[in-house]
């Protein structure tokens, strides 16, 4: 695969090289690379998230949320379970 990179992005990855954050282009490409993943994985993390929390807004406002004492009730029987 051949890419094309603008002269800006060029020279950013020439100033990472030359200030020793990089010893080559290939390293600097796949560290791009690999924060582009991080990116997209947050991206899905946020979308699944949002989703969770529109399900448990819909089961609040259906009056099926647990008070703050009850879970934290229910979390130590289940502590309590686990010894």
């Amino acid at each position: 695969m051949n890419i094309t990179l603008t002269p800006d992005q060029a020279a950013l990855i020439q100033q990472q090289i030359h200030s020793g954050q990089f010893e080559t282009v290939n390293q600097a490409i796949e560290a791009a690379l690999q924060l582009l993943d991080k990116r997209l994985q947050y991206g899905r993390w946020v979308k699944d998230t949002q989703q969770k929390i529109d399900l448990a807004t819909d089961q609040l406002a259906r009056g099926e949320g647990v008070d703050g004492e009850e879970a934290i009730a229910q979390l130590r029987a289940k502590l309590r379970q686990s010894k």
